[in-house]
């Protein structure tokens, strides 16, 4: 009990610095949280193609993987913030010639 008292107290006194407070969590909790926000992405065929040294076959294996509609849209985000910050890029680089 005194233990919640105190990491209390520090978190407090960590937002009145204007920070956030650390977030511990056991590696169970981050694993079990990994696997509810997306559980149907499986790197496990790239990698252990990876493993043997067939890297032909894991680049197949990953393209395949990427292409599922659950991982395509899982990296959605990501592809689109990239694309926008290449589109970023190309603009200015017009704009200077």
């Amino acid at each position: 009990m005194n233990n919640k008292k105190e990491k209390a107290r520090k978190n407090f006194q960590t937002l009145l610095k204007g920070k956030t407070p650390p977030r511990v969590i056991s590696t169970a909790e981050a694993k079990a949280r990994l696997r509810a926000t997306d559980p149907d992405i499986d790197i496990g065929r790239p990698l252990h193609c990876l493993n043997q040294g067939r890297i032909k076959q894991a680049g197949v294996a990953l393209s395949i993987e990427i292409a599922t509609t659950a991982t395509f849209s899982y990296l959605r985000p990501l592809v689109n913030f990239s694309l926008l910050g290449l589109a970023g890029i190309l603009s200015e680089k017009q704009k200077n010639y």
